[in-house]
């Protein structure tokens, strides 16, 4: 479609078809994206801020029970420290790197890989201290391990091979010995499965379950940390 001499202020394209080239001194090619596909994207986005305040809502309400010292003080750094790794810093890492998420919409491809690199790292350094809190301050015994621990130890193992294979993927990308991305996915994905799983026996605890003043409380953090993946 020739538009040369036609003046024009994009307002004229309003009925032309999805693709339409202005030759003028500079070609310009405006391409109109389908309805369906714009409509998958706002169904995307808003999924996404919808994740982001069920991650708020399970985290803050953690920070809360931790903040108010019910615990010793091992238990409360750990249920803080891993709360800001699992809960916070990975999905919202993982997030950082989806096209539709507002927060990332103004950065360029490569600044969103490294606030990914960040936030997978610092969400795994938070995750191993409040780990090791446990059994520095509190001296936590092997033989007071639970389903809850063992989870948690998954959790932290996936976690470590995941971050380690990001920049491997990353920096052999264009080489010919390129690692594929699949093996970060799949171990991103268990780690996610394992922490969250950590997180819900986490809850159901009497310590946390007896702390929420009504029990609608209990069941929506549980529900709202499973939904937010």
């Amino acid at each position: 479609m020739d538009l040369a001499n036609k003046m024009c202020n994009l307002e004229c394209l309003k009925n032309e078809a999805p693709v339409a080239e202005f030759v003028g001194p500079v070609k310009i090619v405006l391409v109109d994206p389908p309805p369906r596909l714009y409509k998958r994207r706002v169904w995307g986005s808003a999924l996404i801020v919808v994740a982001h305040m069920m991650i708020g809502a399970t985290t803050m309400t953690l920070f809360y029970y931790s903040l108010a010292f019910k615990l010793k003080f091992g238990a409360n750094l750990h249920i803080f420290l891993c709360t800001a790794g699992y809960q916070l810093c990975l999905p919202s890492g993982i997030l950082m790197v989806n096209n539709l998420n507002g927060a990332a919409a103004p950065m360029k491809t490569q600044e969103k890989r490294t606030q990914h690199l960040f936030l997978q790292i610092f969400g795994m350094a938070c995750a191993i201290f409040g780990s090791i809190a446990v059994f520095f301050f509190d001296e936590l015994s092997l033989s007071e391990f639970t389903i809850h621990s063992l989870t948690g130890i998954a959790a932290g193992i996936l976690g470590i091979l995941t971050v380690a294979l990001g920049p491997i993927v990353h920096f052999t990308k264009d080489t010919a010995h390129g690692v594929s991305k699949l093996p970060h996915i799949f171990f991103g994905v268990l780690t996610l499965i394992s922490s969250t799983l950590c997180f819900v026996l986490g809850l159901i605890k009497p310590q946390f379950s007896s702390w929420v003043p009504v029990p609608e409380m209990l069941t929506c953090t549980i529900i709202f940390g499973i939904k937010e993946y």
